[in-house]
């Protein structure tokens, strides 16, 4: 039996290194770009998901009430950070407002009237309550603005994260 000589080894050992480095790197890039579309894909699922239970509870009012035009139907939460403050980012941001808007949903059906001055009792309770979420992180809103029009209750509130004292 002949044995190859030591050049055609090593030329051969160094190509299939370079394939199977090519390899490697290949598929890692084609690993990050797939958990870079899927981390996309899941940040649009969980914003069409809270649309969407924004969206039935929203239509609840109508299809038990459709004659009854004077009551709130619809809670709209919008937030904004102080001036020099940090900005919570996108998913922490749609998880406080849908925790908000389940603090406010007692007002959902019920007439302008009663709704404002059950707003000066929620406003006292959502501004000493401390929202934790899910990655440990602590936030305190205040409530600034309270509209009520045409149905739609929109709150303006202001986001500050939660240092604890102790």
């Amino acid at each position: 039996m002949r044995v190859p000589p030591s050049e055609w080894v090593m030329r051969h050992l160094r190509a299939g290194g370079l394939v199977a480095a090519g390899m490697i790197i290949g598929a890692a890039v084609w690993m990050s770009v797939h958990q870079h579309n899927f981390s996309v894909l899941y940040m649009e699922k969980e914003r069409l998901r809270l649309e969407n239970e924004e969206l039935k509870k929203t239509l609840e009012p109508y299809r038990k009430t459709q004659s009854r035009s004077s009551e709130i139907r619809e809670i709209a939460v919008q937030l904004y950070t102080p001036p020099g403050g940090e900005a919570p980012d996108e998913m922490t941001a749609m998880e406080l407002r849908r925790k908000l808007a389940a603090d406010l949903d007692l007002l959902r059906g019920k007439p302008p009237e009663t709704a404002a001055e059950a707003m000066i009792v929620a406003r006292r309770i959502i501004s000493n309550k401390v929202y934790t979420l899910d990655r440990d992180a602590e936030y305190r809103l205040s409530v600034d603005i309270v509209l009520i029009k045409s149905g739609v209750l929109t709150i303006w509130a202001e986001v500050r994260p939660f240092i604890r004292e102790d």
